[in-house]
């Protein structure tokens, strides 16, 4: 949607700090943040899109040497 981490953070009544986080990956959303922002994203983005980006993350820590 091209906005900033700070409109969105308002539009889920979130802090921007807390949005960075979890743009970054150093945060997973709750259940209830996660579907917050599946609405807000018109489901663009879901609870499972987390859980995938965490997983393929965990993967790549195993694979380097």
């Amino acid at each position: 949607r091209g906005e900033s981490a700070s409109d969105f953070a308002v539009r889920i009544s979130k802090t921007r700090s807390t949005v960075c986080r979890l743009l970054d990956g150093s945060r997973q959303p709750s259940m209830k943040l996660g579907l917050a922002i599946k609405e807000a994203t018109g489901g663009k983005v879901t609870p499972v899109d987390f859980l995938r980006a965490r997983i393929k993350k965990a993967e790549e820590a195993l694979l380097t040497p």
